[in-house]
């Protein structure tokens, strides 16, 4: 009786090691499968962000560039970026498409004056100390880390 209830129980723990090794191995893969699919997406959404960048930089260089870009490859996939000219405003469509995955980004620019600055520097005397006090928007020419201590 003992030789038979060691063959049951040795078989018993090959059998239960048996299926959880296959719910691990299932699990492992489930994960590896979402590992996969969230570096394609992120590559897709990374392919559309570069390619508002590239348009943004064009339309910076010059004002009436519409051009776009169509199907152009880029980090193994590929980029679709439409530019329609709204008046004053330039709307930005960029679609970044990478194996099965497609991310769009839209980016609506409009022009911006240095008018909208509250604090405006060509040059500075003395530079900001602690307790000084900057309210609005900023814009230098200066490096900002010339700070005596901290600003506010």
């Amino acid at each position: 009786m003992g030789g038979k209830a060691s063959i049951l129980m040795i078989l018993g723990f090959n059998l239960i090691f048996m299926v959880a090794g296959y719910n691990y191995s299932r699990m492992t893969m489930g994960a590896i499968d979402n590992e996969v699919e969230y570096i394609d997406q992120n590559i897709a959404h990374n392919i559309a962000i570069s390619g508002a960048n590239m348009a943004a930089n064009r339309i910076f260089l010059s004002k009436v560039w519409t051009t776009g870009y169509n199907n152009t490859p880029l980090f193994g996939g590929t980029l679709t970026v439409v530019v329609v000219d709204a008046g004053l405003n330039k709307i930005v469509t960029s679609t970044g498409t990478y194996k099965s995955k497609t991310h769009t980004v839209r980016i609506e620019l409009k022009p911006s004056y240095y008018s909208k600055f509250g604090n405006f520097y060509e040059t500075i005397s003395a530079y900001p100390a602690t307790g000084d006090t900057f309210n609005g928007p900023l814009s230098c020419k200066w490096y900002p880390d010339h700070l005596w201590n901290s600003c506010v």
